[in-house]
């Protein structure tokens, strides 16, 4: 299914290709890569977006990891990529012409295939094969309609080279990107403050009493609605959503219920994003006119408030469809396990596509042999510990940085979301494991899009990885919270309770107060 939405690098898997895909989460093959065909300036590229893997790229001869040979899965992904490119043309071109307008015909259709998702009659009977791959060419309409997006990054490129040479410019460009129209995980959390903020959510006592009053439809007919609104377009997000086995937060509303209280209604991040946002734009608006740069900043500007928000759609789409298949997949797996086919209805996961339409058609088969024997050595080690870069002996590659004129308790990472805060520190290796309070600094190895109800209590935010593009890099930089990135250990050494000084343009974290 992946395979009809990803760019066409990351389309060939395994041994010979360029990805690894395990448990919702994609390695690439550096190696493999690098014998593409430009594929050194894709691992280049790589690193200019990430600065953590720039420094481990350094520490290494990269021609000490590259195959003598061509793996078969490297072949033909070249012309793939150009292939994609030119069916994205005319949308791009578009663009231009349009100013970005034409951005409505990808959401158009975007949105057609999400109400479809709504559907479960849709396909019901179908073997499943059937469904996947009518939904995978659905998603497939709607990759050449991406050229707009495109167009803005290259807008958003002029934009950030306009103000090359004015100090500061650069921290109000990240603000003005803040919380645009589009992000669905913006929005999201957007819905879930609203949904917090309701009189009667807030005298909820428990859980319990969350789910009976939704059962007996004791709330009022707003709270009832937004409550299905919300469910209907993010009740399928949650921890690595990309993997059609892992469960949805509308299978999961007593978490869900625990996430809302959370919430600091009062004061967030997500209340004071829209006044730095327009504040960064005047700000740019005046310097542009102080370089004779007016016209061409109010163009790439607002281009970039209209689009660019849309940038995380694509991904969102692929989760709506996955939720989708999983629900039809899911309900295969409550029906076999009733009848003895499978010894629990979680084991049709362990099932291939072709096995699944099999035993559909195959109705008098009995009990259906998983594969999850093969894959159970791999969860000895869980994902969110394996580090960013490794090689094949097991050689951790992290490069050095230069911390020479840093000051005692001073630790270096990564610029990543601009402003500085001071704030008690809360250490979370798994989201809601501990309740982050207003005014606090979460530090957490990575973050994924479950984490974005902690992103609004947060002060600021420090992680182990992640460039620009990482999930956490790109909700923080929307609600306007201080982020830093690439700080080795980070969890380790920062210890809960730390009074920490997160200074998110230079990319440095200060413990100025031990526990």
């Amino acid at each position: 299914f992946l395979k009809k939405m990803k760019p066409a690098q990351f389309q060939t898997e395994g041994t010979a290709g360029l990805v690894w895909n395990i448990h919702g989460r994609q390695y690439m093959n550096i190696s493999n890569t690098c014998k593409a065909t430009c594929g050194r300036k894709m691992v280049e590229m790589m690193g200019k977006y990430d600065a953590s893997l720039e420094r481990a790229f350094k520490s290494i001869n990269l021609d000490d990891y590259v195959p003598s040979y061509t793996p078969s899965g490297v072949k033909g992904v070249f012309w793939s990529q150009i292939k994609q490119c030119v069916e994205i043309l005319p949308s791009f071109f578009k663009a231009m012409w349009t100013k970005g307008s034409n951005i409505s015909d990808y959401t158009e259709a975007a949105h057609k295939i999400i109400d479809l998702c709504q559907d479960q009659d849709y396909m019901k009977d179908a073997p499943f094969e059937d469904v996947l791959n009518t939904m995978s060419n659905k998603i497939a309409t709607a990759v050449p309609l991406l050229g707009c997006l495109m167009y803005t990054l290259l807008c958003k490129y002029r934009l950030d080279k306009l103000f090359d040479q004015c100090e500061g410019a650069k921290d109000h460009i990240v603000s003005m990107c803040m919380d645009l129209d589009g992000n669905p995980t913006s929005e999201m959390g957007h819905w879930m403050v609203r949904l917090a903020s309701f009189p009667e959510f807030r005298t909820t006592p428990s859980p319990a009493a969350f789910l009976e009053n939704l059962r007996t439809k004791s709330y009022s007919d707003e709270f009832a609605a937004a409550y299905a609104d919300f469910m209907k377009y993010y009740g399928c997000r949650g921890m690595r959503e990309i993997d059609i086995a892992t469960p949805r937060t509308h299978e999961k509303v007593s978490d869900f219920f625990e996430h809302l209280r959370h919430i600091d209604i009062d004061d967030n991040a997500v209340l004071r994003v829209a006044a730095r946002r327009e504040e960064a734009y005047e700000t740019l608006s005046r310097l542009a006119g102080d370089v004779g740069k007016q016209k061409d900043f109010a163009y790439y500007a607002d281009m970039v408030k209209r689009t660019l928000g849309y940038r995380e759609h694509p991904k969102y789409l692929i989760v709506v469809v996955v939720d989708f298949l999983r629900r039809r997949v899911r309900r295969l797996g409550e029906e076999w396990a009733h009848q003895g086919r499978i010894p629990q209805a979680e084991d049709v996961f362990d099932l291939t596509a072709e096995q699944i339409s099999e035993a559909q058609r195959d109705t008098t088969r009995g009990p259906i042999r998983t594969t999850q024997h093969l894959h159970r050595p791999s969860t000895t080690v869980h994902p969110g510990q394996l580090p960013l870069l490794i090689d094949s002996r097991g050689r951790i590659l992290r490069g050095e940085r230069d911390n020479t004129e840093l000051g005692e308790g001073v630790l270096a990472g990564d610029p990543i979301s601009p402003g500085t805060v001071t704030g008690r520190a809360r250490v979370l290796r798994e989201p809601y494991e501990k309740k982050l309070a207003r005014g606090e600094v979460l530090v957490a190895r990575f973050t994924e899009p479950s984490w974005t109800p902690i992103f609004i209590n947060a002060a600021a935010v420090v992680m182990e990885v992640g460039g620009p593009l990482q999930h956490g890099a790109v909700i923080a930089r929307e609600y306007g919270i201080p982020c830093v990135s690439g700080i080795v250990d980070a969890v380790t050494i920062i210890k809960d309770g730390d009074l920490l000084e997160v200074n998110g343009s230079d990319g440095t974290v200060r413990i100025i107060q031990d526990k």
